[in-house]
């Protein structure tokens, strides 16, 4: 006798491995291109920086009465390759954010099919729905109208206030969802009875109120500080009713701290505290069991354990980005603008730094589906339901026109 159930799972298993071989294959393609990519921006940064250093050396040997000869490039002649640079670095905000937008989309469209939710899986729903809104609105929003010169953000002062409301907060929860997501994370495994106990998506909700209730409470200044420039197409800080001067001069220090230093200093000690735990819970398991392979392979919680490596990736990633931001920040704020070579170089290094906070609500997706297994068969599983129903819905129809033709 036929079993069709198991000949349906060995098909659906069939066509989710070679959807899966297709969408590898489509990505091992795809990595030249990025190279191509990758090394001719590098040139151009590389050749724009060579540059500048000449025309620095020709004006301090010019202040030091140092007869050298004139560098081979002028700005003017040097100023279009920024251009084509500051442009093509605009371009790639937004496009990484459309992709990132996709990708958030479709991890809360997976986890929502999930029979059982965890703690863990609630962040990672709450942290997608966070990303999906920054990426949104600050690389499409304020990204792709930019590249038609217009602006949405700057119309009139309402725009103004209510898109630096926007911008702050949704980066601001942001990070802050990835810190609490490294946190429960971290919990899980030093506190894994507590957490089987308290660990509930419930929580998660709790967290996710209190951080956007504090994420538009810090950003609040913004709102009535910001207005539209008589005339300039940019908004800048002109209403000091509510809130005043000193303490608009000081947001971007307390900027510096909130949403640099300490996201990094908090999931860095929490990423050190999750991997050595996860060491010693290996080290210990492999002594008690012994070498006894049953006992090595058996996991209680598998999924938990992808939820947790996919964390670590994350966190990861989010301290590399973060932290060449805050370079970034650093070396902006301290930088001499004495001509115009150096205002082009710091809007180079704003693009950068924008790119970077891109990456950061974009990238998530993609690691979940690189590092994670359950995760990545979850997806592929939309697409084999949807082709399954659409087989069924043609075979029906199929079969009704049949019928009708047979009466």
């Amino acid at each position: 006798m036929v079993d069709f159930a198991l000949m349906n799972k060995l098909l659906s298993q069939r066509q989710s491995r070679t959807q899966f071989s297709r969408i590898y294959n489509r990505l091992i393609q795809a990595v030249p291109r990025c190279y191509r990519l990758l090394k001719t921006l590098g040139g151009l940064i590389i050749i724009a920086i060579y540059q500048r250093k000449l025309v620095l050396d020709a004006s301090n040997a010019t202040e030091n009465n140092i007869n050298l000869s004139p560098p081979r490039l002028s700005w003017e002649d040097l100023y279009p390759l920024v251009a084509t640079l500051a442009f093509s670095l605009d371009v790639i905000t937004p496009a990484i954010s459309t992709l990132g937008c996709i990708g958030n989309t479709f991890t809360m469209i997976i986890i929502s099919k999930w029979s059982s939710l965890s703690s863990g899986a609630a962040f990672m729903f709450a942290l997608a729905l966070t990303d999906f809104m920054a990426s949104f609105y600050d690389g499409i929003i304020e990204g792709i109208p930019p590249l038609f010169e217009i602006r949405l953000d700057s119309i009139n002062d309402f725009t103004c206030a209510f898109g630096g409301l926007l911008s702050r907060s949704t980066t601001f929860a942001s990070f802050y969802m990835t810190v609490l997501f490294s946190v429960d994370k971290c919990l899980a495994v030093v506190f894994p009875f507590g957490y089987r106990q308290y660990g509930k998506p419930k929580a998660c909700v709790i967290a996710t109120v209190i951080l956007y209730c504090f994420s538009l409470l810090q950003s609040f200044s913004s709102f009535f500080v910001q207005r539209k420039h008589p005339t300039l197409d940019k908004c800048y800080a002109a209403n000091f009713d509510i809130v005043s001067r000193e303490i608009v001069e000081m947001e971007p220090r307390i900027a510096f701290f909130s949403a640099g230093l300490l996201p990094i200093a908090i999931v860095t000690v929490l990423l050190v505290i999750t991997i050595a735990k996860i060491q010693i819970n290996a080290h210990r398991r492999q002594k008690l069991t012994s070498g006894s392979k049953t006992e090595q392979s058996r996991n209680p919680d598998r999924r938990g354990m992808e939820i947790t490596r996919q964390m670590i990736v994350v966190t990861t990633l989010f301290d590399l980005l973060l932290l060449s931001s805050t370079l970034i920040y650093l070396r902006r704020n301290y930088m001499d603008l004495r001509n115009l070579q150096d205002q082009a170089l710091m809007n180079i290094l704003k693009r950068v730094a924008k790119i970077n906070t891109a990456l950061i609500n974009s990238a998530n997706f993609y690691l979940y589906i690189i590092f994670g297994q359950k995760f990545r068969s979850d997806f592929l599983k939309l697409f084999s339901s949807k082709q399954r129903k659409r087989s069924q819905y043609k075979s029906s129809e199929i079969a009704n026109k049949t019928s009708q033709q047979n009466q």
